[in-house]
């Protein structure tokens, strides 16, 4: 973990390897399946960065030499790390993908021709025997929900990196920057944020309807008497919105002032809306996130009583795939949410404000 490797060209080597991951993520691809354990695939790291401290909400952790078996729980470390050309040999699947990982990361993971990961599930607590047993020398926890307590246990098997603030609500450059300087690569992690902005202002520059359009974004369940969950401006969905150009609706602010909070103690947790309500939520777009099939949805009728309903098709994203893209907040999730959302939210933009 001492050896540095400053090998010569490496910045060139790094950005080829990215510009092909993005090129991989136009496309859909099927997951594959676990592999067993080695050690983390590490691209070049940069001169003279070790030993590089990371602060964090539990504190500083310093790592004293490149990293070479890398454990990542919670959301997005993994996908910095690939996207930096580390690839971990510990990762947590994704209830949301039916126990597996992103496509995304999928996708990525394949573009560079390497092993799948170990994958294993997160609960109330992590799995640290499996942790153990994989012999990471780092576990990045940058966008996770541990506690105080589970970041003192899970040091025992090795150095952490925890979120900076709070669980679960780590923005996307955050996660890159706090990577980046763990695996010694601050300045090839700002050249990746650089081009996902690059990416997005490209995107951007195709639909100018959606500029200043207002949105609410939510989460919907078709349950008898559910209600919708409504995220706040900080949420990481909400920011990615932002992101693309579209700004949160001035009806937000009410929905957090009279809404009740949903306990999930997932950092910017949603507030929950009565249906009933739904016709005080004015925006421009409404974006919901849903565990089931747009068709269900448009025939169960749930949100017929959204202003402007009856001429404006909302947004309608699978909580597997593009809704899960907004909540990982990563820069591989935002660069599929760019190809995937982006191009809806400026659809709907133009057809409340054509009045189509």
């Amino acid at each position: 973990m001492n050896m540095q490797d400053n090998e010569s060209g490496s910045g060139k080597s790094l950005l080829r390897r990215r510009s092909f991951l993005w090129a991989t993520l136009a496309s859909p691809l099927l997951l594959t399946g676990c592999l067993g354990p080695q050690d983390s695939t590490a691209g070049p790291v940069e001169s003279a960065v070790f030993p590089v401290t990371v602060k964090h909400a539990f504190g500083s952790t310093t790592v004293d030499g490149p990293p070479k078996r890398i454990a990542t729980l919670g959301y997005a470390s993994q996908d910095v790390c690939i996207a930096l050309g580390v690839v971990p040999v510990g990762v947590p699947q994704y209830e949301q993908r039916g126990f597996g990982v992103s496509l995304w990361f999928n996708k990525a993971v394949m573009a560079m021709n390497a092993v799948m990961p170990t994958q294993y599930r997160e609960g109330e607590e992590p799995p640290y025997e499996l942790l153990e047993g994989l012999e990471p020398d780092l576990i990045l926890a940058v966008n996770s929900g541990i506690t105080r307590g589970q970041y003192n246990k899970l040091r025992e098997i090795a150095p952490v990196v925890a979120y900076p603030s709070a669980p679960f609500a780590t923005p996307w450059r955050k996660t890159t920057t706090m990577v980046g300087e763990a695996l010694g690569k601050p300045l090839a992690a700002q050249q990746l944020i650089e081009e996902v902005e690059e990416g997005i202002n490209k995107a951007r520059s195709s639909y100018d309807e959606l500029n200043g359009a207002t949105f609410i974004y939510m989460g919907v369940s078709l349950a008898p008497g559910a209600d919708f969950e409504i995220y706040g401006e900080d949420s990481n969905p909400c920011a990615i919105l932002q992101d693309f150009g579209a700004v949160p609706s001035p009806a937000i602010t009410k929905v957090m002032q009279e809404g009740r909070p949903k306990r999930v103690g997932t950092g910017t947790e949603p507030v929950l809306w009565e249906a009933r309500r739904a016709g005080e939520l004015e925006a421009d777009i409404h974006v919901a996130a849903i565990g089931f099939s747009k068709e269900l949805v448009k025939k169960d009728g749930i949100l017929n009583g959204l202003p402007g309903a009856d001429r404006i098709q909302p947004v309608l994203l699978s909580a597997t795939d593009d809704g899960l893209a907004l909540v990982e907040a990563s820069p591989l999730s935002v660069k599929w949410a760019t190809l995937t959302v982006l191009p809806e939210l400026a659809r709907a933009a133009y057809e409340s404000r054509s009045g189509s």
